[in-house]
């Protein structure tokens, strides 16, 4: 803000002022409408030591009191980050709303925004806030791997799994990627291409238990019962009792003729 809001004045006779100078203008007077004719110089105010003292003493008042907007939606989007990690998302969704309004071109208010619908199982507007995020920034690998996520529970596998890819393609190294591509591969009966997917997940995070799980369910399905039988042991030996590796184990080992369990 200028130092003196009788600068601004001279500024608005000389042409268009901007947002921030109509609101310190019209806030003390000194600006009404555009269309409104200019006066002359014995309806306005005196330019004398003490108004120039009540004009500066204003705008100080002001630029205290006047937040950015900008800055309004920065604080609701913290405030929802705090909200999100507590797993508050009632709380956390009304804010980010309000900072999607004011900062709309800001991919990181989107992506919260969709993570939060998906918990609330509102997953059709969650998809509309993930696709808003990768049209402001496409190569954002988690945005790719969340909305794939999604796209292949409403069971749309030819349009998640090229975002699978993309995830990937983004981050070699994200094993959530790696495991959800070979999870869509199974599930539309591509075994043959979704284990490499599964052992590259275990390869990049050693005690990712459901990738163990999946590997293990692909031998399965491929008949490779003592593959999978070891993959569903080493998934207990990371988490004794995990309740999906004791099921599949149950599986495996009544189809390879033993019933009982470790």
């Amino acid at each position: 803000m200028v130092s003196s809001l009788l600068e601004l004045a001279d500024f608005s006779r000389q042409g268009p002022v901007n947002l921030r100078q109509w609101i310190a203008l019209s806030c003390l007077g000194l600006f009404t409408t555009a269309c409104e004719p200019a006066t002359d110089s014995s309806s306005t105010r005196a330019d004398t030591p003490e108004t120039r003292a009540s004009v500066n003493e204003s705008a100080s008042n002001l630029s205290q009191t006047t937040e950015d907007p900008f800055d309004t939606a920065e604080k609701d989007f913290n405030k929802a980050s705090e909200y999100l990690q507590a797993g508050q998302y009632q709380e956390a969704l009304p804010l980010l709303k309000k900072a999607a309004l004011i900062d709309s071109e800001n991919e990181e208010v989107h992506y919260r925004m969709a993570f939060c619908l998906a918990q609330l199982n509102r997953h059709d507007e969650a998809v509309k806030h993930y696709q808003r995020t990768l049209e402001i920034f496409p190569d954002y690998a988690e945005a790719h791997n969340n909305l794939g996520n999604l796209l292949m529970k409403q069971r749309k596998y030819d349009a998640a799994e090229p975002h699978f890819r993309e995830a990937i393609a983004g981050a070699p190294d994200m094993a959530s990627a790696h495991n959800n591509l070979g999870s869509l591969l199974s599930r539309q009966g591509r075994i043959p291409e979704a284990i490499p997917f599964f052992t590259e997940s275990i390869r990049i995070k050693p005690s990712y238990l459901e990738a163990y799980c999946n590997l293990g369910n692909a031998y399965l399905a491929q008949g490779r019962t003592e593959e999978a039988i070891l993959e569903f042991n080493r998934a207990l030996l990371l988490k004794p009792g995990f309740p999906p590796a004791i099921k599949a184990l149950q599986r495996a080992r009544t189809r390879n003729g033993s019933i009982q369990l470790p």
